[in-house]
Protein backbone atom coordinates (compact mmCIF):
# COMPACT_ATOMS: atom_id res chain seq x y z
CA UNK A 1 0.00 0.00 0.00
CA UNK A 2 1.39 3.42 -0.95
CA UNK A 3 2.06 6.19 1.57
CA UNK A 4 -0.82 7.97 -0.75
CA UNK A 5 -3.49 5.06 0.38
CA UNK A 6 -2.20 5.51 4.18
CA UNK A 7 -3.24 8.86 4.36
CA UNK A 8 -6.74 8.14 2.54
CA UNK A 9 -7.25 5.64 5.29
CA UNK A 10 -5.91 8.39 8.50
CA UNK A 11 -8.87 10.83 6.70
CA UNK A 12 -11.63 7.95 6.26
CA UNK A 13 -10.87 7.11 10.13
CA UNK A 14 -10.10 10.90 11.44
CA UNK A 15 -13.81 11.72 9.56
CA UNK A 16 -15.56 9.97 11.84
CA UNK A 17 -19.40 8.68 11.19
CA UNK A 18 -20.48 10.21 7.82
CA UNK A 19 -22.70 13.24 7.25
CA UNK A 20 -26.99 11.41 7.64
CA UNK A 21 -28.23 14.59 6.51
CA UNK A 22 -29.67 14.19 3.01
CA UNK A 23 -30.19 10.70 2.85
CA UNK A 24 -33.95 9.65 1.61
CA UNK A 25 -36.76 9.33 4.09
CA UNK A 26 -37.13 6.02 5.05
CA UNK A 27 -36.93 2.47 3.02
CA UNK A 28 -40.56 1.99 2.46
CA UNK A 29 -40.55 5.69 0.59
CA UNK A 30 -37.47 4.48 -1.27
CA UNK A 31 -39.48 1.67 -2.55
CA UNK A 32 -42.30 3.95 -3.94
CA UNK A 33 -40.34 6.25 -5.70
CA UNK A 34 -37.40 3.92 -7.25
CA UNK A 35 -39.21 1.90 -10.71
CA UNK A 36 -36.80 -1.11 -12.04
CA UNK A 37 -37.09 -0.88 -15.41
CA UNK A 38 -36.41 -4.20 -17.35
CA UNK A 39 -33.81 -2.46 -19.57
CA UNK A 40 -31.38 -2.31 -16.51
CA UNK A 41 -31.96 1.44 -15.64
CA UNK A 42 -33.90 2.48 -12.00
CA UNK A 43 -36.18 5.53 -12.56
CA UNK A 44 -36.21 7.86 -9.58
CA UNK A 45 -40.07 9.57 -9.79
CA UNK A 46 -38.57 12.27 -7.34
CA UNK A 47 -35.51 13.15 -8.69
CA UNK A 48 -36.60 12.33 -12.55
CA UNK A 49 -32.97 10.65 -12.12
CA UNK A 50 -32.23 7.70 -14.31
CA UNK A 51 -29.73 5.40 -12.54
CA UNK A 52 -27.44 1.95 -14.02
CA UNK A 53 -28.69 -0.83 -12.16
CA UNK A 54 -24.99 -2.27 -12.52
CA UNK A 55 -21.86 -1.07 -10.73
CA UNK A 56 -19.41 -0.03 -13.34
CA UNK A 57 -17.62 -3.70 -14.33
CA UNK A 58 -21.06 -4.94 -14.95
CA UNK A 59 -23.98 -4.81 -17.62
CA UNK A 60 -26.95 -6.16 -17.36
CA UNK A 61 -28.08 -8.99 -19.33
CA UNK A 62 -31.58 -10.17 -19.56
CA UNK A 63 -32.42 -10.09 -15.99
CA UNK A 64 -29.59 -9.48 -13.86
CA UNK A 65 -26.10 -7.71 -13.61
CA UNK A 66 -23.39 -9.93 -15.01
CA UNK A 67 -19.63 -9.57 -14.98
CA UNK A 68 -17.09 -8.22 -12.23
CA UNK A 69 -17.95 -5.98 -9.74
CA UNK A 70 -14.76 -4.15 -9.21
CA UNK A 71 -13.50 -1.25 -7.53
CA UNK A 72 -11.43 0.98 -9.29
CA UNK A 73 -9.37 4.18 -8.29
CA UNK A 74 -11.33 7.65 -8.97
CA UNK A 75 -8.78 8.52 -12.54
CA UNK A 76 -9.82 4.80 -13.45
CA UNK A 77 -13.44 4.95 -12.95
CA UNK A 78 -13.42 8.58 -15.00
CA UNK A 79 -12.13 6.80 -17.79
CA UNK A 80 -14.50 3.66 -17.45
CA UNK A 81 -17.61 6.22 -16.99
CA UNK A 82 -16.18 7.83 -20.90
CA UNK A 83 -16.29 4.31 -22.43
CA UNK A 84 -19.57 3.64 -21.20
CA UNK A 85 -21.15 7.05 -22.53
CA UNK A 86 -24.89 7.24 -23.44
CA UNK A 87 -25.42 10.39 -20.92
CA UNK A 88 -24.21 8.34 -17.66
CA UNK A 89 -21.85 10.14 -15.26
CA UNK A 90 -20.66 10.18 -11.66
CA UNK A 91 -23.47 11.10 -9.25
CA UNK A 92 -22.84 14.18 -6.93
CA UNK A 93 -22.54 13.33 -3.25
CA UNK A 94 -26.23 14.75 -2.67
CA UNK A 95 -27.44 12.33 -5.69
CA UNK A 96 -25.79 9.40 -4.14
CA UNK A 97 -27.03 9.88 -0.84
CA UNK A 98 -30.66 10.45 -2.67
CA UNK A 99 -31.01 6.58 -2.71
CA UNK A 100 -29.78 5.75 0.74
CA UNK A 101 -32.29 4.65 3.39
CA UNK A 102 -30.98 4.10 6.62
CA UNK A 103 -33.58 1.44 7.87
CA UNK A 104 -33.35 -0.89 4.40
CA UNK A 105 -30.44 -2.36 6.51
CA UNK A 106 -27.15 -3.32 5.05
CA UNK A 107 -26.19 -1.87 2.61
CA UNK A 108 -28.60 0.83 2.77
CA UNK A 109 -30.71 0.82 -0.29
CA UNK A 110 -33.69 -1.12 -1.58
CA UNK A 111 -33.50 -4.78 -1.56
CA UNK A 112 -34.11 -4.81 -5.51
CA UNK A 113 -30.89 -3.42 -6.45
CA UNK A 114 -28.91 -6.84 -5.70
CA UNK A 115 -25.71 -5.33 -7.89
CA UNK A 116 -24.96 -2.69 -5.08
CA UNK A 117 -22.36 -3.77 -2.70
CA UNK A 118 -21.48 -3.08 1.06
CA UNK A 119 -18.63 -0.62 0.63
CA UNK A 120 -17.30 2.94 -0.71
CA UNK A 121 -19.18 4.36 -4.12
CA UNK A 122 -17.40 7.09 -5.74
CA UNK A 123 -19.33 10.61 -6.39
CA UNK A 124 -18.26 13.47 -8.27
CA UNK A 125 -18.50 15.95 -5.44
CA UNK A 126 -14.72 17.43 -4.22
CA UNK A 127 -14.43 17.12 -0.91
CA UNK A 128 -10.84 19.15 0.64
CA UNK A 129 -6.89 18.60 -0.87
CA UNK A 130 -7.76 16.70 -4.19
CA UNK A 131 -9.96 14.24 -2.25
CA UNK A 132 -13.35 13.03 -3.34
CA UNK A 133 -16.42 12.51 -1.39
CA UNK A 134 -17.76 8.68 -1.45
CA UNK A 135 -20.80 6.88 0.17
CA UNK A 136 -20.59 3.94 2.25
CA UNK A 137 -23.23 2.17 1.23
CA UNK A 138 -23.40 -0.43 4.46
CA UNK A 139 -24.45 2.93 6.35
CA UNK A 140 -25.17 5.20 3.79
CA UNK A 141 -22.58 7.50 5.70
CA UNK A 142 -20.20 10.47 3.92
CA UNK A 143 -16.77 9.85 3.55
CA UNK A 144 -13.56 11.78 2.02
CA UNK A 145 -11.61 9.78 0.02
CA UNK A 146 -7.94 9.68 -1.38
CA UNK A 147 -8.51 9.40 -4.96
CA UNK A 148 -6.15 6.71 -5.72
CA UNK A 149 -8.00 4.19 -3.35
CA UNK A 150 -10.45 1.77 -5.23
CA UNK A 151 -13.69 2.20 -4.55
CA UNK A 152 -17.11 0.99 -6.26
CA UNK A 153 -18.87 2.90 -8.83
CA UNK A 154 -22.60 3.38 -9.99
CA UNK A 155 -23.52 5.92 -12.26
CA UNK A 156 -26.53 8.04 -13.25
CA UNK A 157 -28.16 10.40 -16.07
Amino acid sequence: MTQKRYLGLFFIAAAGAGSMAIAAESCSELNNRLVFNANGTVSDTKTGLTWSRCNVGQEWQGSQCTGNSAKYTFDETSANVKKVGQGYRLPTLTELLSIVAYDCGEPAVHKSWKAIESGFYWTSTDAFGGFKNTVLMTTGEEYPMNTDIDAWSLLVK
